[in-house]
């Protein structure tokens, strides 16, 4: 029996992809289904949203090229969007589209909220945020800012609210029991991260992810990175008097919401502290 199952799982695996090929390649599937698949394994490999991707590679822009492309294809063509996506990045003209594009997506709110939100976001990421930097096939650097919190209904009511601040995107992990806010995209990362020349991330830890993370940015060098990765907790960086932050208030608040915890313990005299 066991034989069997397993005779059956190699012929499946050998087959669907023959059947994937034949119905792509014969256009048993429409354009908008390829472009649709195109869009979803897109989102796999660089971590955009479907929505950004969308803007990216309108379904117009591509559709004739879908409608050539052969399924044996496919990766090479993924990998051609990909390089796109980095030569996209270097354009003033394309940033600034990108840039209303964004603005024009985020409900309207009052300033001083919003600034209170920005805030409140930067002792979110010195608590448990991560700003990343990686390489895709050691090709081109990929760069990230991630938050992971608890999986509550408080919790994606507050990212829901710093997404419509600052933008990125929201992903459950089920499996963790986390709701993962992130940004992908080099251009807006390039944008956010001027927040951080009005209200200063605080740890030492963070401002030396965002000091490596702004080099790269600068270089653009994979063999750079490659080779400094393992410095970059080595600089020395001046630590922020905290009695000198002004928004230290809001900044507490998002950092005490990260890392932080409240407990009453019973002492034998049952004096509670």
């Amino acid at each position: 029996m066991c034989i069997l199952i397993i005779i059956l799982y190699i012929i499946t695996m050998t087959i669907n992809p023959l059947i994937n090929g034949i119905m792509w390649d014969f256009n048993f599937i429409s354009v908008q289904e390829k472009y649709d698949q195109i869009i979803y394994e897109l989102t796999l490999l660089t971590d955009l949203s479907k929505k950004d991707l969308q803007f990216i590679f309108p379904y117009k822009h591509i559709e004739l090229e879908l409608k050539e492309l052969k399924f044996k294809n496919k990766d090479a063509y993924l990998d051609q969007l990909i390089a796109r996506i980095f030569e996209y990045s270097k354009s003033e003209l394309y940033k600034l589209i990108y840039k209303i594009y964004k603005i024009s997506s985020k409900k309207s709110m009052k300033v001083e909220e919003r600034e209170y939100i920005k805030k409140y976001w930067v002792g979110l990421m010195d608590g448990v945020g991560s700003i990343e930097v990686n390489h895709y096939r050691m090709k081109n650097l990929q760069y990230r800012l991630v938050l992971n919190v608890n999986d509550s209904s408080e919790n994606m009511a507050m990212l829901l609210k710093i997404q419509q601040v600052i933008g990125g995107y929201l992903i459950k992990r089920k499996e963790k029991a986390l709701i993962a806010w992130t940004i992908n995209n080099k251009m807006q990362i390039e944008d956010v991260i001027k927040i951080f020349e009005d209200y200063n991330l605080v740890t030492v830890r963070k401002r030396n992810q965002l000091q490596f993370l702004k080099e790269n940015l600068k270089r653009n060098d994979v063999n750079w990175y490659l080779s400094e990765r393992k410095n970059k907790y080595k600089k020395s960086l001046i630590v922020s008097n905290i009695e000198e932050i002004s928004y230290f208030n809001e900044w507490f608040s998002g950092f005490v919401e990260a890392t932080g915890s409240f407990c009453i313990r019973a002492q034998k005299r049952s004096i509670l502290e």
